[in-house]
């Protein structure tokens, strides 16, 4: 469950999953999540062992897929899978690695797959699939010679056959440049969804139009990535539906009509589209449509594609030619620059990998009849015994050709067949495993297309490769011979569109992990192939690109500004990238409580579900649904990145106003330590003057809250390890006593002294002593964050009802209520300001405990000194 369905390992933890095994299965022991870990690699090796064991007593010929991925954090991930028709004559697919490679050298590549193939122990292989780059075929050079050294069958005709280069890779390059040059028609389109799609209420007004027009179909637009040409034919299709809706939008709405139209700050839009641009659409589609199908055919994991290829290069090739006398000028022009392409990559038989035409020929559904096949035949069959397959083959070609029909199973027809022809048999089951494009090894990243969630973005690459080639092999044992694959199915139009939503489309016809993380806590990167295609306003900052978490500078995108968004230049931001201070440089048309020039900032939420009842309660920290700063999904799909940039963008809901008298370095760290230190004691009923109140810890968060705690009139206790830090809390802080928590005089003579104390720690300590500090009906409040568990002595808390409770952060209400009270009583942290440069050492002294008491980023110099 846990693998399968891409659980956090904390799930098992979590008080709903426990009460429903409590009461559905109540002698069921939860397992840590520990132990989940330690199950799961002891799974995966079990499982890798067992396959291992299946290619060595099988023998079995495997047929391997690469593709290599760039993060946008330029880290390179190659996956490496095989392919190949089992005993019982099932097409089967299993992942081999999904590993870190330094670079996308042909060399590089051609060692990491050696490296897959000895660690599995595979020396046979029949094709290796690869897109189209140059770098490939000098990576299947190097495999090449690597498995004709190990073994003399290791490739077939001394590898001349080898290289199988991805089909849909080849329609994407014909397809892809000549949309890219087309025209104004499809931008005018593009920006009309982009208007859409850019925030909640925009998307409202256009349900509306839809629904004024009457409009039954069951999806909404969908916004294409300009560089995945499918996507493009994706949301002209969708769009075509809603062209009324469109045309209300121009006439009504007032926000669709100003978006297309330039000022000062931004030029013109193309666009809205016009009657000519929806006729061009409808050209684009019906062109597109046959490329679009024949890609889904070509990227079919789980069932045979090699017998395809023939069929669908004549498809193409009859459309291109059909299409070159069209009446269409624009469509003429496109069909004859695309015929150029064709005829460069299969213009002529020489150019196409023979063993494809094997694969046509030992489908006995087919009956063509255009290519010369002895040629291929006498290759393939040459390391066999020739007379016997010389004479399978002419038994065969005699045999009358299979009816066509739609569930046609070739691999069974061969699996019947086997025992007539024993050696076609065997050449049967390794052309039929070829699969003819890599996107099969693309949909594995995420099962359905989903992202990689911020869970397996925090883990270690050999942790990341455990779960998803677990995963596929799980999948793999389970699936039965009618389970649909993962990736996209060809389907009619209007079944491709169903049921897409507002939140889930944004990023639709692309298969990606979502985007970087700015965290110092996160160093592996989320990855997406298109990332430019996700947001459109562009952003420099700083990211972690490998997994010694070195932040260097770095190019991204940011989404647009909605009618309820604030965007700000980001001046100073704190270590932990949430608290952040900035001066407001652009406003939605509904943003009522800041206006440009305003001073702002943003803790560490910038979203939530708006309805729970923490919510309606002003506790948007927490909503199940909280959106943090950093590495979140909003609701429109776009990411939220975090504060280490020139510029950033939140709801008018999630700013913070800071008053003017407001230090801009020194106010930084309150929206994190500020907001989490204030929140308890005003709660916890610690804002009354008079009141005891114990802070165990001195450092970012300890200090600010002496000060916090002072301000409202308290007697405020240091409790600290370290007596050096005597005179700092009770000369510089002001609190009004100190007192060493590990010696047992001072401890002792406290006893039943406090109202209540607020914890800061983080580290493993004892909780006893301090609850012992505690008057009765005293509060031991917990603001610190272990990453063990604390040993809970209840005993001490029956003996004088007292009580250990957590707190988070806070409320956009009450973090603004902090900030003013801040400013009012001049509270303000006590900071070290730095420069982005020195963040790298910066975070090797924070580990250390070595700062005085938070540093804060001079984000706005920084960025002024570094922008290239």
């Amino acid at each position: 469950m846990i693998i399968v369905d891409e659980l956090p390992f904390r799930f098992v933890e979590k008080r709903g999953f426990r009460n429903f095994c409590r009461v559905g299965m109540p002698r069921f022991d939860v397992p840590s999540r520990r132990t989940i870990v330690r199950d799961i690699l002891q799974m995966y090796v079990d499982m890798k062992m067992s396959l291992m064991k299946q290619f060595r007593e099988s023998k079995v010929r495997v047929c391997l897929t690469i593709d290599t991925w760039t993060s946008i954090q330029n880290i390179n991930y190659m996956v490496v899978t095989a392919h190949f028709v089992d005993e019982k004559w099932q097409l089967q697919k299993r992942i081999l690695s999904f590993s870190q490679i330094s670079d996308h050298r042909g060399e590089t590549i051609g060692k990491c797959i050696e490296k897959v193939l000895l660690d599995w122990g595979i020396d046979r292989v029949f094709t290796i699939t690869v897109d189209n780059a140059a770098s490939n075929a000098v990576a299947i050079l190097y495999v090449k010679r690597k498995l004709i050294s190990w073994h003399t069958d290791g490739a077939i005709l001394d590898g001349k056959y080898l290289h199988l280069r991805c089909c849909a890779h080849i329609v994407n390059l014909i397809v892809n440049d000549e949309l890219g040059e087309l025209n104004d028609s499809i931008v005018a389109i593009r920006n009309a969804v982009k208007f859409v799609k850019s925030s909640p209420s925009r998307f409202e007004s256009f349900k509306k139009s839809v629904e004024r027009e009457k409009i039954q179909h069951k999806g909404l637009v969908v916004l294409d990535v300009p560089t995945r040409w499918n996507s493009t034919y994706l949301m002209l299709a969708s769009s075509l539906k809603f062209v009324k809706a469109f045309d209300r939008l121009d006439d009504e709405d007032g926000n669709y009509q100003n978006y297309f139209k330039g000022n000062s700050n931004k030029p013109k839009r193309v666009g809205p589209p016009c009657f000519e641009d929806w006729e061009n659409a409808k050209v684009f589609v019906q062109f597109l449509k046959t490329f679009y199908d024949v890609t889904l055919q070509f990227s079919g994991s789980l069932s045979v594609t090699s017998n395809l290829y023939f069929h669908k290069w004549s498809t193409i090739n009859n459309q291109l030619t059909s299409m070159s006398g069209d009446a269409n000028h624009l469509v003429s022009q496109m069909a004859s620059s695309m015929r150029i392409k064709f005829e460069k990559y299969w213009g002529s038989l020489d150019k196409t990998n023979k063993l494809l035409i094997v694969a046509v020929v030992l489908d006995p559904s087919d009956d063509s009849s255009v290519f010369d096949l002895s040629i291929a035949f006498s290759e393939i069959v040459e390391n066999e015994d020739n007379i016997m397959c010389k004479n399978e083959v002419e038994r065969y070609l005699l045999e009358p050709v299979e009816r066509k029909r739609s569930n046609f199973d070739v691999l069974n027809w061969w699996s019947v067949s086997s025992a007539h022809y024993p050696i076609l048999a065997l050449v049967a089951k390794d052309v039929f495993a070829m699969p003819i494009s890599t996107i099969a090894s693309e949909s594995t990243f995420s099962s359905g297309g989903r992202v990689l969630d911020s869970f397996r973005s925090s883990l270690t690459p050999k942790m990341a490769e455990c779960l998803i080639c677990t995963q596929n092999w799980l999948q793999a044992k389970y699936r039965t011979s009618q389970l649909e694959e993962e990736i996209m199915q060809p389907q009619s139009d209007d079944s491709s569109l169903e049921n897409l939503q507002f939140i889930e489309d944004a990023e639709s016809a692309s298969v990606s992990y979502p985007s970087l993380l700015f965290s110092h806590h996160f160093l592996i990167p989320k990855m997406t192939k298109s990332p430019d295609g996700e947001h459109p306003v562009k952003a420099f900052g700083w990211a972690a690109t490998d997994t010694s978490g070195h932040l260097s500078p770095f190019n991204f995108s940011r989404r647009e500004t909605g009618d309820e968004d604030v965007r700000f230049k980001v001046l100073y931001c704190g270590i932990c990238h949430s608290d952040l201070h900035r001066e407001v440089t652009e406003v939605g048309s509904k943003v009522e409580k800041v206006k440009v020039g305003d001073k702002v900032g943003v803790g560490c939420m910038v979203g939530a579900c708006h309805s729970c009842d923490n919510c309606v309660d002003n506790l948007e920290n927490y909503c199940p649904k909280v959106l943090l700063t950093y590495n979140s999904i909003y609701t429109d799909g776009t990411i939220t990145y975090g504060g280490y940039s020139d510029h950033m963008i939140a709801n008018e809901r999630y700013i913070i106003k800071f008053p003017d008298n407001m230090p801009l370095d020194a106010g930084a760290p309150l929206l994190c330590a500020g907001i989490t230190v204030y929140s308890p004691l005003k709660y916890f009923g610690l804002a009354e003057p008079g009141k005891h109140v114990g802070i165990v810890g001195l450092g970012g968060l300890g200090h600010v809250a002496v000060k916090f705690a002072k301000a409202f009139g308290a007697k405020v206790t240091v409790i600290s390890t370290s007596p050096s830090k005597k005179n700092e809390a009770l000369e510089h802080l002001g609190a009004d006593l100190f007192l060493v928590s590990c010696d047992p005089d001072q401890m002792q003579a406290a006893v039943g002294t406090m109202d209540a104390i607020i914890d800061t720690v983080s580290a493993v300590h004892p909780i006893l002593p301090l609850i012992s500090l505690l008057k009765s009906h005293g509060k031991l409040v917990m603001v610190g964050a272990p990453e063990k568990p604390l040993e809970l002595p209840v005993f001490s808390l029956i003996m004088g009802r007292k009580t250990v409770a957590g707190s988070g952060i806070g409320g956009m209400k009450e973090t603004q209520e902090m900030i003013d009270f801040a400013a009012k009583h001049n509270i303000k942290a006590d900071i070290e300001v730095i420069s982005m440069d020195y963040v790298n050492t910066a975070m090797e002294r924070l580990a250390k405990a070595d700062v005085r008491y938070r540093f804060v980023i001079d984000i706005g110099n920084t960025v002024a000194a570094t922008r290239p």
